[in-house]
């Protein structure tokens, strides 16, 4: 078995799969090979909990997977956890997820599996979409403005799909078309997603692109709960532009971007 295998966990049975495609293309993985693991409808990351919760956090996340989606036996049955030297999980912020009992804080749900998968050569990594994969489409070429609007939406928001893809004038975004992601494009997701996160940090000290790699997903999430808590809205937020910050080294990621500068548009978060 190679062991420069990388296991990319998603919840979407086509949409996140073609962005991962799509992120190979841009961005080669380099010699190694991924598989893309998808969960079957109405599994998300809180029903993996349940399960690594009985287990006390002790059994991998390959066997749970097999043990808990019997769609996927199948598909895994060639692999094992040391198959894989790294394992990647998306997911989105689900404010209406059905999956927890009552009395349960999904976001204490989410603080525990973001602590316990925190890196990719162990446990695996998780990375959160805010608030759905969507939001990789959802902002304006050369600003950090959001297609659907404003880029902080009230947390408890319905019919995100249509919003990040139409206005209500029926005017369709130009960056909808994942296949037809390219370096231009990308390049605006990741200004984009860096002045966002600066903009979420509401810090007069702006980070730039290499130094948001600090930035882990759980201290992203504290920063979304801060907003969650007090002003009942999240900032969009996709965790691919994260993820592709985290992955590549500086050289990389300075090269690829090339210093280019951005005029973004000034946004305030007390605007909604």
């Amino acid at each position: 078995m190679n062991k420069d295998l990388i296991a990319i966990i998603v919840e979407g049975e086509s949409y996140e799969k073609g962005i991962i495609k799509n992120i190979e293309k841009v961005f080669p993985l380099g010699r190694q090979i991924y598989e893309v693991f998808t969960l079957p409808a109405g599994q998300n990351i809180y029903m993996l909990w349940k399960k690594m919760k009985e287990d006390e956090f002790e059994t991998d996340i390959i066997e749970v997977l097999r043990d808990s989606c019997k769609s996927l036996e199948r598909e895994l049955s060639p692999f094992t956890r040391d198959s894989f030297s790294e394992v990647y999980l998306f997911f989105d912020y689900d404010a209406h997820q059905q999956n927890l009992e009552s009395g349960i804080d999904a976001d204490e749900v989410l603080v525990e599996m973001l602590e316990s998968f925190d890196n990719e050569t162990e446990n695996g990594k998780l990375y959160i979409s805010y608030p759905m994969a969507e939001a990789i489409r959802d902002f304006i070429p050369e600003t950090c403005k959001a297609f659907s609007g404003d880029c902080f939406i009230n947390f408890q928001v319905t019919g995100y799909k249509r919003k990040s893809t139409y206005k209500e004038d029926g005017t369709a975004s130009k960056t909808q078309a994942i296949s037809k992601y390219n370096h231009d494009v990308w390049v605006n997701v990741l200004t984009c997603f860096v002045e966002r996160l600066n903009c979420l940090r509401n810090d007069e000290q702006r980070l730039s692109m290499i130094e948001c790699k600090k930035y882990t997903p759980i201290d992203v999430f504290r920063l979304q709960q801060s907003v969650i808590l007090s002003e009942e809205c999240l900032m969009i937020l996709s965790a691919f532009p994260e993820f592709i910050i985290d992955y590549f080294k500086e050289e990389y990621l300075s090269n690829f971007i090339n210093t280019r500068e951005i005029d973004l548009i000034k946004c305030d978060k007390n605007d909604k």
